[in-house]
């Protein structure tokens, strides 16, 4: 079974039309250049998003969604940026972001 991240959420305000959209993203990310102007470089790249959903908020602005967590991913380096978006016009109305926090008895 693989490693999930579960993102609780309580949204105020008019819903209807909106969706919440959240990412786990990871810091800390390495990677070798091997051609061009940087070659022989090592670049590290944060926020880097490894997982991401999408979820109607028309019936209510409770819940819960459930990310996967990468095999490869780093969980002292996860953080989970979220934001409410209007799906007509795509208009972002609201963003928050928080470090991953491991669940008591883990």
């Amino acid at each position: 079974m693989g490693r999930t991240a579960n993102l609780s959420y309580k949204i105020d305000g008019r819903l209807d039309g909106r969706v919440l959209n959240a990412a786990l993203v990871e810091d800390g990310i390495e990677s070798h250049v091997t051609s061009g102007e940087s070659a022989g470089r090592k670049l590290i790249h944060d926020r880097i998003a490894r997982t991401f959903k999408t979820v109607r908020l028309d019936d209510g602005g409770v819940g819960e969604a459930i990310l996967d967590i990468p095999e490869d991913a780093e969980e002292d380096r996860l953080s989970v940026v979220a934001y409410v978006q209007r799906n007509e016009s795509m208009a972002i109305e609201g963003a928050g972001a928080s470090r991953l926090e491991r669940a008591e008895g883990e």
